[in-house]
C-alpha cells in the first residue's frame, strides 16, 4: 500500500516537473527577444504608435504630416533583415521598411506595394533624404509623397510629406473611359479638351472621400491653357488648374 502511495506521488512529480518545462519552453518561443532574433520579415511585428517620437504631427484627414525624433528607426534596426539593408546602404528599401515598421500609425494598409522610391539623394554632410510617391493597388495618388530622413549614422531622424490613408473602400474600375469623359467635357462648353492619361488617378479628399479622376488638358487659346481633373464616374469637372495665363 505506502509504494503504490510512493508511487502515484512520483508520477505526479514528474508529470508537473514536466507540464512547467513545456510552459516556460513556450513563453521563450514567443517572446519579444527570441521574436527579434528570427531572420524572417514576416515575424516583424507593428506597433501601434510612435513611442519614439519627440514630435508627430497629422493633417486635417489624420495621416502623418510631421515625425521627427532622435533614432526614430531604433526598434526596427535590431532585425537582421534591416541590418543587411543597412549595411549595403540601400536607402530606398530602408525608407519603405520603415514606413511598413510603422504601417499601422501611418495608416498604410501595405506600404510595400503602396510606396515606390522616386529619388534618393547625399548631401554633403552624409545625410540621406529618400522620397516615396503613393500608388493603390497600382493607381497613383496625385501630388502624394513621403520624404524619409537619415542622419550621418543612418538612423531615421525625420519623416515628412502628404499622402492620404490607403483608400480601401474607393472602387478603383471607372464608370466612363478616358475618351467618353473627354467627350463629355467638351460638350459642355470646355474646348479642345484632350485626354492626357487614359489611366485613372487617385485624387486626395479635400473635403470627404478621395475620388477617381481622369488628366485632361483644355486648350481653348494660347494664353489659356489648364489642366482639368475629371471624375471618372460621372464626368464633372473637380479642379481647373491653370497652365498659361492670360496677360489680360
Amino acid at each position: 500500500m505506502f509504494v503504490r502511495h510512493a508511487s502515484w506521488i512520483l508520477i505526479c512529480v514528474l508529470g508537473i516537473s514536466s507540464c512547467g518545462r513545456d510552459s516556460d519552453a513556450q513563453r521563450d518561443n514567443t517572446s519579444p527577444t527570441n521574436s527579434k532574433l528570427q531572420n524572417d520579415s514576416s515575424a516583424l511585428t507593428f506597433p501601434s504608435r510612435f513611442d519614439v517620437a519627440d514630435k508627430l504631427k497629422r493633417d486635417s484627414n489624420g495621416v502623418v504630416s510631421l515625425l521627427q525624433g532622435v533614432n526614430l528607426s531604433s526598434e526596427l534596426e535590431e532585425y537582421s533583415h534591416y541590418q543587411q539593408l543597412a549595411n549595403n546602404k540601400s536607402f530606398g528599401e530602408m525608407a519603405v521598411e520603415f514606413v511598413h515598421f510603422f504601417k499601422t500609425p501611418f495608416q498604410l494598409q501595405d506600404p510595400k506595394t503602396e510606396l515606390s522610391v522616386t529619388r534618393v539623394q547625399e548631401d554633403d554632410l552624409g545625410f540621406h533624404q529618400v522620397r516615396l510617391a503613393q500608388n493603390y493597388k497600382s493607381v497613383p495618388v496625385l501630388h502624394s509623397e513621403l520624404i524619409v530622413h537619415f542622419d550621418q549614422d543612418d538612423h531615421v531622424y525625420l519623416v515628412q510629406g502628404q499622402y492620404i490613408q490607403s483608400p480601401i473602400a474607393l472602387n478603383l474600375k471607372p464608370r466612363m473611359t478616358a475618351q467618353e469623359v473627354n467627350q463629355f467635357v467638351i460638350d459642355h462648353g470646355y474646348a479642345a479638351a484632350e485626354v492626357i492619361d487614359s489611366s485613372p488617378l487617385i485624387l486626395p479628399p479635400s473635403d470627404g472621400q478621395p475620388r477617381l479622376v481622369y488628366q485632361l488638358k483644355s486648350n481653348v487659346s494660347l494664353t489659356d491653357q489648364s489642366i482639368l481633373l475629371v471624375d471618372a464616374n460621372n464626368g464633372e469637372v473637380i479642379r481647373k488648374l491653370r497652365t498659361i495665363y492670360n496677360a489680360n
